[in-house]
């Protein structure tokens, strides 16, 4: 095993081999891989945009060239709410439109203008995905692109498309999705975007200062690659039964060999191929917070017989490094420094050990008996310069209080879908006509209005602290009917719909206000959904409270307090 040292905390352990640790996925596909050429400017951009703030737009999949198709999850609802669930092919129209990589955009929240031209694509397969349901093994995973995975597909009926691109649907760049549907009064809602990484570098690579690597790979494994992931990974734990050390064997998906520059990429098998890649890994707790950040490079020369066994079987290697407290999550993030393709996988970690508690919220929003406490709490003055004397002046707390939810799932809490806006608007956007750039997960919704200003933003998703969304989806059971009153804060705009029914408008840009709402539940399952935006100022506030039947005081809502029954387990998706 090859010991490689980094520049931050610890020591990271890089080790190659070519065990079957993988499984093989073939090279369908491999040799109609379209050559681009480009110049050394494409193969800077990566890193430069990362190393400056720009980023592309993240929510952008993963493209894996193992199968010709591209399969998309596509929400169609007449209305609001209303599913529509009889399309048929002959309903829909789907066509795409590729951007060569050096023409595009460098603004994540505008589609690319500059396309090659649009044509209609064949659909291969068209099914419903109940995620109520349980879902076939092996489903839809045998490779290929996948626009799928929020939140919100994960919570509704939607349809499962396939399509087979033609032949610019292998060009490296940003490719964009249109689907379309001649049935009159129904609406689709997907994602729109993928992107194919670059498949030849250039003659003459450019070389990259170690310090713009180390940021590159920081932001990429603690928050989000700025260029969407091309080179698909797997990962699994491995049990040393040390405490200690943690060790993961990682794999680069055969598939995805043509994004890494092996010598030079092409189905000949004899000669050596020089590899150089570097690695960032980024472990979080199980509220997501970073714990601590790895970086370690990794040069081998491949000989004839181990290329020929990458390309077959896939390019494993181990990952070892100090085991930190408190760690519930990995992510692993590869670089290839000829080209700047990304790939990034998160990994659970088997035995997850509670981090402490965040710092505790004010105490009237913790230990509030009923709604005139938090409305007395709401109506108080907040500081602004100009107040007369003797005003009562109270200023919010300086975050993070609570938390917006974890990169760590949980069962039984909210799914929470991640946007960054790109202006500030006077009332929610509709979060389905965008594109997420992460998920998080929150049992609770307990965010107290504070200022949020130089925080960590949202870790492992945003460092964002203005100018953004989340879309919380949930399940929620009930076995004691009747009526449920609901209490929410927020600051800016929020609303909670329950079985698609508004129960509480928050909606506008506003300092932190207190509504009220109530709606009879039966027993059985509920859906829930709560879609919050934060503004261009800086303080937020999000937390949502309830007052069962029979109760005489608010309690804090818990997605664990209304669990399905032990028999009801599996059946939803979202829990």
């Amino acid at each position: 095993m090859t010991t490689l040292s980094f520049t931050r905390i610890a020591v990271l352990f890089v080790s190659l081999g070519f065990s079957a640790q993988v499984i093989a996925v073939g090279r369908a596909g491999h040799a109609q891989m379209s050559k681009l050429s480009p110049t050394q400017k494409a193969v800077l951009a990566p890193a430069l945009q990362l190393a400056t703030g720009e980023q592309h737009d993240s929510s952008t999949a993963t493209f894996r060239i193992t199968t010709r198709e591209v399969l998309v999850d596509v929400i169609a609802l007449h209305g609001r709410d209303q599913p529509v669930l009889d399309l048929t092919p002959a309903d829909l129209q789907v066509s795409e439109a590729s951007v060569p990589l050096d023409l595009d955009s460098t603004d994540k929240h505008q589609r690319p203008t500059t396309t090659t031209p649009a044509e209609r694509e064949t659909i291969t397969s068209l099914h419903i995905v109940d995620p109520n349901a349980p879902q076939p093994t092996g489903d839809d995973a045998g490779g290929g692109f996948q626009i799928t995975a929020s939140c919100l597909e994960r919570s509704t009926q939607h349809y499962r498309l396939a399509f087979r691109p033609g032949p610019d649907g292998w060009r490296s760049g940003y490719h964009t999705v249109v689907i379309s549907t001649t049935r009159p009064g129904v609406k689709l809602f997907y994602r729109h975007q993928y992107y194919v990484g670059l498949t030849e570098p250039p003659a003459k690579p450019p070389v990259i200062q170690s310090e713009t690597v180390d940021k590159l790979l920081l932001q990429a494994s603690c928050y989000y690659p700025g260029t969407p992931p091309s080179i698909s990974l797997r990962a699994r734990f491995i049990d040393t039964g040390r405490t200690d050390v943690i060790r993961y064997s990682v794999a680069i998906d055969a598939g995805s060999l043509s994004f890494v520059t092996l010598g030079r990429n092409g189905p000949d098998v004899g000669i050596n191929r020089h590899v150089a890649l570097d690695y960032g890994v980024c472990n979080f707790d199980t509220r997501g917070l970073p714990i601590n950040f790895f970086h370690a490079p990794l040069e081998k020369v491949l000989s004839s017989a181990e290329y020929a066994r990458a390309l077959d079987r896939g390019f494993p290697h181990i990952l070892e490094f100090p085991a930190p407290e408190h760690i519930a999550m990995t992510r692993v993030v590869v670089w290839d420094r000829a080209t700047g393709n990304l790939g990034a996988v998160d990994v659970a970690f088997p035995r997850p050990e509670q981090a402490p508690a965040m710092q505790a919220a004010p105490a009237a929003a913790q230990t509030a008996a009923d709604l005139k406490t938090i409305q007395d709490y709401l109506n108080l003055d907040w500081a602004t310069d100009g107040h007369p004397q003797g005003t009562l002046i109270m200023r919010p707390p300086k975050g993070p209080i609570g938390s917006f939810g974890s990169i760590v799932p949980a069962l039984h809490s909210f799914c929470g879908d991640v946007y960054e806006l790109p202006h500030s608007s006077l009332s929610l956007p509709d979060f389905r006509e965008l594109d997420p750039i992460g998920s998080v997960h929150a049992s609770a919704l307990d965010v107290p209005d504070q200022i949020f200003l130089n925080t960590a933003g949202i870790p492992g998703v945003t460092p964002r602290t203005n100018l953004f969304g989340i879309d919380y989806h949930g399940v929620l059971w009930i076995t004691i009917p009747g009526d449920y009153d609901f209490l929410m804060l927020s600051d800016d705009g929020a609303i909670l719909r329950i079985d698609d029914k508004k129960v509480i408008d928050l909606d506008g840009l506003h300092m932190a206000e207190g509504h009220t709402g109530r709606i009879h539940l039966d027993v059985g399952r509920h859906s829930i959904e709560v879609p919050y935006y934060q503004g261009a100022v800086n303080a937020v506030a999000l937390e949502l409270w309830v007052k069962p039947p029979g109760a005489r005081s608010w309690t804090l809502f818990d997605m664990n307090d209304y669990s399905p029954p032990a028999s009801d387990t599996g059946s939803s998706a979202l829990r």
